[in-house]
């Protein structure tokens, strides 16, 4: 885990995930394993991210998302209604 990050409660981090500087994860978040995570970087609550992941940084993950795959650097990974 980077400097300068803050976890929140009721979070879930499995088996070799990397969390870089400055990362925030909120509250009831479920991050599987082998998942890279970039700096500056915040995830939202009742956020799941699947295995092997890689989310760059600056990115917002909104409240509620599912990440299934790789995210580029500046983006927002918007909750979908399917």
């Amino acid at each position: 885990m980077g400097t300068s990050c803050l976890l929140h409660a009721n979070t879930l981090i499995g088996h070799d995930v990397k969390i870089n500087d400055f990362v925030t994860i909120v509250s009831n978040v479920n991050i599987l394993k082998d998942v890279e995570i970039g700096s500056y970087t915040v995830i939202s609550p009742n956020s799941l991210i699947y295995p092997d992941v890689k989310i760059g940084k600056h990115v917002f993950v909104e409240p509620g998302a599912v990440v299934k795959e790789s995210v580029e650097d500046y983006q927002t990974v918007k909750l979908k209604n399917d």
